[in-house]
């Protein structure tokens, strides 16, 4: 991919949106541990969830796939944060809808966040070392940011739990997965 293709501006929100994201979560981990009041912290969370998912999503679609360069605890936060974000079908409740489609939908999502509440709990304690990402810092400038996205793939499309290139053969486990 040259240059001028990579979609710097894609790579810059996710790097960005993926470092709040494990600060977030290392400051729930702390939160869970001190057994201290969540408070917002699970709003916050949930939205960046979502947007991360959506991001990586996007850069997919440019045959990028950062999370692949993930391991370890990393790695599983990352899978454990795809299936908390999977299961938020809104961020606010949609107009016109039955008040037991949002009830269900409220405890398929409280659900959820105990799963990643308890997950983040266990997080090692000298996580913030481990992560690629955070060790980075600041130090990535926009022309290093197609090595630190990692190689580019084919463009694909996610189909259930198997990532399909154009000509639909498989090609790897999905982004999302």
């Amino acid at each position: 991919m040259a240059d001028h293709d990579f979609p710097h501006t894609l790579a810059r929100r996710w790097r960005g949106d993926y470092a709040e994201h494990l600060f977030l979560t290392i400051a729930l981990r702390d939160l869970v541990r001190h057994r201290v009041n969540r408070g917002p912290i699970r709003g916050l969370i949930t939205a960046r969830s979502v947007a991360l998912l959506e991001v990586t999503d996007q850069l997919a679609a440019f045959g990028l796939r950062p999370t692949l360069g993930l391991a370890g605890a990393e790695s599983d936060l990352w899978s454990q944060t795809v299936r908390y974000a999977s299961q938020i079908p809104w961020l606010s409740p949609p107009a016109g809808v039955h008040v037991d489609e949002l009830t269900a939908d409220l405890i398929k999502m409280q659900d959820a966040w105990n799963q990643f509440e308890a997950f983040a709990g266990e997080l090692p304690e000298h996580f913030y070392e481990m992560s690629a990402v955070l060790t980075a810092g600041t130090a990535i400038r926009a022309d290093g940011l197609p090595q630190y996205i990692g190689p580019r793939f084919s463009p694909t499309i996610g189909v259930g739990e198997r990532l399909l290139d154009r000509s639909g053969d498989c090609v790897g486990p999905s982004v999302i997965v």
